[in-house]
């Protein structure tokens, strides 16, 4: 069976050319379709989530929480995450499910209006460390407002601790 070899940049490469971090940032709540969602964004430095970007990320989560309902084994809350890539936006919709589970869903955009949103095929979905960094953020807040309050979850702060970081 081949193997693949990974690549690394050549010796005497600056770190700064060779990874620059992503600048995650709350941008605001969203109640849809009976859950509550924390919206993230990760971009390059120097730029934010406008508003005809935030508004369309909201119309796909509400379709997406529409095609796919809240259902008695869900929790009604979790996380959005928006990146703006060169060529593409990726948004992926993370809600809590059962106990300790995460309903994930990723969706590919063009650059600017109109996205055009489609579900992530094979090869699509991206996950960068930060967006791994930010799932055990939100794993961790999980875990202390709801799974370790037996019987007495507290979602509200769940939903008001929010990650700002890179």
């Amino acid at each position: 069976m081949p193997t693949a070899t990974p690549t690394v940049p050549p010796a005497g490469t600056p770190p700064a050319a060779r990874f620059r971090p992503q600048r995650v940032r709350f941008v605001q709540p969203l109640l849809l379709q009976e859950t509550a969602l924390k919206l993230y964004g990760a971009q390059g430095e120097g730029s934010a989530l406008g508003p005809k970007l935030t508004s369309a990320v909201e119309n796909l989560v509400d379709l997406e929480l529409r095609t796919r309902p809240y259902r008695e084994d869900m929790n009604g809350a979790g996380f959005v995450v928006v990146y703006q890539g060169r060529s593409h936006v990726h948004v992926m919709i993370d809600r809590w499910q059962r106990e300790n589970e995460l309903l994930h869903a990723g969706f590919v955009g063009a650059a600017m209006a109109p996205y055009n949103w489609t579900a992530a095929g094979q090869g699509e979905e991206i996950l960068p460390d930060w967006y791994l960094r930010l799932v055990e953020f939100e794993r961790t807040a999980w875990r202390r407002h709801v799974l370790e309050r037996a019987g007495d979850p507290d979602f509200e702060a769940y939903l008001t601790e929010r990650c700002n970081g890179d």
